[in-house]
Formats: structure tokens, C-alpha cells, sequence
């Protein structure tokens, strides 16, 4: 968790505009649900990187993820030592952002 991050510092308003611009509302067949894929990164329609729809990130294989808040300055990177089942994100991801925001 690094509150204020360097990110939204050091990379423009209209940057991150760009990078989390939606490219595509399909369901994402690998997925199976429609991650708002945006220009490398996805959205966060189902609250996998906390309760904020304005977070974006990109989840992993097996349970990591990094994401971001620019409204918030809130980033998290979540990596494991032993992938899970899913091929995107975890319960223990979801929780974690979940606590995170809750003790904002």
C-alpha cells in the first residue's frame, strides 16, 4: 500500500485518461466476465481492486495483481509464493482491498 503514490506524481492526468480508456465491454472468453480491458490494464466492474469504480489494474494467473485509485492515490501489488486456482485474481486479493479501503 503506498498512499499518495508515485504513480499519479509522475505520470499526467491525461496519461492515465489514455491508459484506462475502455477499449472493449466483451466478456472476456479466457475470463469469463467483462473486464473493461483498457490499454494494457482492465477496470474494475466487479470489485477485484477494492469498492472504487475509478480503480484499474491488471490481474494475474493463479492470484496476483497491481492496481491503482487515481481518485484515492491508493496502488497495491499483491504477489503470492503459490498460485491459486483462478486465472484472475483471488478472494485473498479481493479482501485485502477490501480491508484497504475500509480503513480509509
Amino acid at each position: 500500500l503506498f498512499p499518495y503514490t508515485t504513480l499519479f506524481r509522475s505520470v499526467s492526468a491525461d496519461t492515465i485518461a489514455a491508459l484506462t480508456t475502455t477499449q472493449t465491454t466483451r466478456v472476456d472468453l479466457l475470463m469469463g466476465f467483462a473486464p473493461l480491458w483498457a490499454n494494457g490494464v482492465t477496470g474494475n466492474p466487479n470489485g477485484m481492486y477494492g469498492p472504487s469504480k475509478s480503480a484499474f489494474g491488471h490481474p494475474g494467473w493463479g492470484g496476483s495483481f497491481g492496481s491503482a485509485d487515481p481518485v484515492t492515490g491508493i496502488s497495491v501489488g499483491y504477489v503470492i509464493n503459490q498460485m491459486g486456482e483462478g486465472i484472475a485474481g483471488s478472494p485473498h486479493a479481493t479482501a485485502l482491498c477490501e480491508a484497504i479501503y475500509k480503513s480509509l
